[in-house]
This record gives C-alpha cells, sequence and structure tokens, in this order.
C-alpha cells in the first residue's frame, strides 16, 4: 500500500475505477482530487460498497437513473455525483459488426424482433435484472415473438446459463 501510495503521487488525478475498492489506499491522498467511478448497478453498490464516499470530490454514474438512485440511497454525497454515459464510438462498434462473421443459428437468432445486451458477464453488471425483466415483457406481451440475446464472457457465463434454462 505505501509503495502504491508513493507511485501515485506522480499524478495530478486520482480515479478509482474499482467501484471503492481503492478507497483505503486514496483516503491519506489530500493534496489533488479523488474521483469514483461506478461502473456497476447500484444495487451492486449497496453490497459492495463498503467505503466513505466523502473522501471523493466527484462520484461519476453510468445513467441518470442510477444518479437518481445514488441520491436517494446517498444524500449526503449528492452534490458529488455527475452522470457521464460510458464512452461508445459508434462507428467502430458498426465497423465490427459489418466484418462479423456469423453462424446459420445466429443469423436465425437475429432475425425479428430482439432485445440485445453487451456486456462483460461478471456480478456487477447485474446481468440477471435483465434477464428478469426481460422474461416480465415477455409474458406480459405474448403476441410478440421476442428474444433477448446477451453477448459477452466473464466469470458469471456458466451461472446465468443455469439460470435461463431454469
Amino acid at each position: 500500500t505505501i509503495l502504491l501510495r508513493q507511485q501515485l503521487k506522480r499524478f495530478d488525478m486520482l480515479i478509482d475505477f474499482k467501484n471503492g475498492y481503492f478507497h483505503e489506499v486514496l483516503r491519506p491522498l489530500n493534496d489533488r482530487p479523488k474521483i469514483l467511478w461506478l461502473h456497476g448497478s447500484i444495487e451492486f453498490a449497496r453490497k459492495n460498497l463498503n467505503c466513505d464516499l466523502t473522501i471523493y470530490d466527484r462520484i461519476v454514474c453510468l445513467t441518470d437513473a442510477m444518479t437518481t438512485e445514488m441520491k436517494d440511497w446517498q444524500p449526503h454525497v449528492a452534490a458529488k455525483l455527475v452522470r457521464i454515459y460510458n464512452p461508445i464510438d459508434p462507428h467502430s462498434v458498426l465497423d465490427m459488426a459489418n466484418r462479423a462473421q456469423f453462424t446459420a443459428h445466429e443469423r436465425e437468432l437475429l432475425t425479428g424482433d430482439y432485445f440485445l445486451s453487451v456486456s462483460r458477464l461478471d456480478e456487477d453488471k447485474d446481468i440477471d435484472t435483465i434477464i428478469m425483466a426481460f422474461d416480465v415483457l415477455r409474458k406480459q406481451t405474448p403476441k410478440y415473438k421476442l428474444k433477448l440475446i446477451i453477448i459477452g464472457d466473464g466469470s458469471q457465463r456458466l451461472r446465468l446459463e443455469k439460470f435461463v434454462a431454469k
């Protein structure tokens, strides 16, 4: 920890991209701005964010809804909250999509109406909520033949596949 703090002294701003993971390392560094970047859902933060949020000068949320949830949950840091959407280069995404090689099964899946989620399949991404919400939507709109397509990989992939199979 001491070595890491010494290394951090060469930076003029510190951003904790790991949902508060570096809180204890950053706490004593009071001579420069500290930013907390929340990547996962607020539900994930409630379970895993065990730190003093007041040490951060700004707290970045990825959506307006996330910002509102954070204000409701931690009103004492409301003035520090800022929403910054995840940076996505749509031209790059379109270029990759145009170069993609699909199997016959994948081409079949991509016909008709579908919802698409592209994400790392880790706990903090809360893919369970997407699956459960889609299930509710599908049951409420049976006349539509909707599909949910999830693209990604990560530590939760096998568990999510089993969850969907149920």
